[in-house]
């Protein structure tokens, strides 16, 4: 533990706010991979891009969902179509996904990111045989705030995201029996306004997603480095490297050389 508040102090001193596409970020996967190294491990920093508002296509079309199952039980056939349309979008989408055929959403300008992977290669006179190698990955990108984690509904969120599926599926029927003008008028009512609360699960999930890109970084514990130092102390017990790691140039080092 002790070794682990060492790598935490380090870490916060030489490692800032580190977002996703930033040069923060390379640096941050820069003095990871310095560190890794110490313990005789191989790092690489492997670049990739992504696209930047991937994420955002499935919150765009929950919004989506809600507003066809509300323009579908205004009484218009015309709109009631177009409402049903726009309400089965990702109800088709979540059918897709749940038979394993879900379609790239991906678009918009690319965003580059790193990984950094170390790996121990198990070789020495000691290995015993059929030791393989061991490969570590740190992730370190400082995510963004989210005010559904922050707010009274945050211990109910897995059981949000698991409901939002299924109730996209209640969302659809509903939207569809809109156009059914034999149904009573009172009972059409009544699956419009359990359509629009079946879409809720999704919206808010929608809602936390599209703020999260417009906030603020987190800071503390979740952005990352308590579980790389934990990482990079579990490194010092299994490969030692002797080394110190201290947080400012100015601290005096203790009895091993100091990494700062």
């Amino acid at each position: 533990m002790a070794m682990t508040h060492d790598y935490l102090d380090y870490l916060n001193q030489r490692v800032g706010i580190a977002p996703a596409n930033s040069q923060e970020e390379l640096q941050a996967a820069q003095t990871i991979a310095s560190l890794m190294g110490q313990h005789d491990l191989e790092p690489q920093v492997e670049e990739f891009d992504a696209p930047a508002i991937s994420g955002l296509v499935p919150a765009v079309l929950s919004l989506v969902m809600l507003v066809g199952i509300v323009i579908a039980g205004v009484g218009v056939m015309a709109l009631s179509v177009i409402g049903f349309l726009l309400a089965l979008v990702p109800t088709l989408l979540a059918v897709m996904r749940l038979f394993g055929r879900e379609p790239s959403l991906s678009f918009g300008p690319s965003a580059r990111s790193q990984n950094v992977v170390a790996v121990h290669r198990a070789c020495g006179p000691l290995v015993a045989k059929g030791n393989r190698p061991i490969v570590v990955v740190a992730h370190y990108d400082t995510p963004r705030e989210s005010f559904l984690y922050s707010s009274p509904i945050a211990p109910y969120l897995p059981l949000v995201t698991k409901a939002a599926g299924p109730c996209s599926y209640v969302v659809a029927v509903c939207a569809l029996l809109q156009l059914m003008a034999f149904i009573p008028s009172a009972a059409r009512v009544v699956l419009w306004v359990v359509g629009i609360v079946a879409a809720l699960p999704s919206v808010l999930l929608a809602v936390g997603a599209i703020y999260e890109r417009v906030s603020a970084c987190t800071l503390g514990a979740n952005d990352n480095k308590s579980s790389v130092a934990a990482m990079l102390g579990v490194l010092e017990n299994v490969r030692p490297s002797g080394l110190v790691p201290t947080p400012r140039e100015t601290e005096e080092p203790r009895d091993e050389k100091d990494l700062g």
